[in-house]
C-alpha cells in the first residue's frame, strides 16, 4: 500500500503568489511473513498482540492447534504476541522487529500460577532490541521456542517453532 502525502506552501516569486504542491511517496507498509509451527503437546491460544510500530489490527491466529503450521503477513515493523497454553495457562511470548537493517526476534516462556507473571511489554521490547536474528529459549518449564528472521530484508520471513521438551 502506498500513501501519498501532500505538502503545500505559499511562494512569492516576483510579486506573484504561487501555490506549490510537493508530493512525496511514503514507503510501502512494512510487514513480516510469519510461519509458526506448533510441535508441542499443547494448543496455543492468543491472549494479546502488541504492535509498537505499525497500524492497529492483528492477523495473528486466535488458536494454533497441536501439530499445525500457521502462516500470516503481519503489518508493522515492531510486533509481539502472547499465547496461553496448558491447563495451568503458561505463557508464550514471541516478538520481532523489522527495520530492514538489523531484523531481530525474541521469545520467552513464563510459568503459570495465580498472579505470578504478568507480561511486561516494555521489558520484552528492551530484550528484543538487544537480541539478534535467531533466538532459542532453551528449556523453559518443559517447553522451547526457536525463532529466526531474515536479518536484513525489508519484508522478511520469520520462522518459529514451539516444542515440548522431553
Amino acid at each position: 500500500m502506498q500513501v501519498l502525502k501532500h505538502k503545500q506552501k505559499q511562494s512569492n516569486t516576483k510579486g506573484f503568489r504561487n501555490l506549490i504542491t510537493k508530493t512525496m511517496m511514503a514507503a510501502n507498509a512494512k510487514y513480516t511473513n510469519v510461519k509458526f509451527t506448533n510441535s508441542s503437546d499443547q494448543i496455543l491460544k492468543q491472549n494479546a498482540v502488541t504492535i509498537w510500530d505499525g497500524p492497529l489490527g492483528s492477523v495473528v491466529p486466535l488458536v494454533i492447534n497441536v501439530g499445525s503450521q500457521v502462516e500470516f503477513n503481519q503489518v508493522g515493523s515492531l510486533v509481539g504476541f502472547e499465547c496461553k497454553f496448558g491447563e495451568t495457562c503458561c505463557t508464550l511470548i514471541v516478538a520481532w522487529s523489522n527495520n530492514g537493517v538489523s531484523n531481530k526476534v525474541y521469545a520467552q516462556i513464563l510459568p503459570a500460577g495465580p498472579g505470578t507473571h504478568t507480561v511486561e511489554w516494555a521489558q520484552i521490547r528492551a530484550k528484543l532490541e538487544k537480541s539478534g536474528s535467531n533466538y532459542d529459549t532453551g528449556n523453559q518449564f518443559g517447553y522451547k521456542c526457536t525463532l529466526e528472521i531474515d536479518p536484513k530484508s525489508g519484508t522478511p520471513t520469520m520462522k518459529g517453532t514451539f516444542t515440548t521438551v522431553n
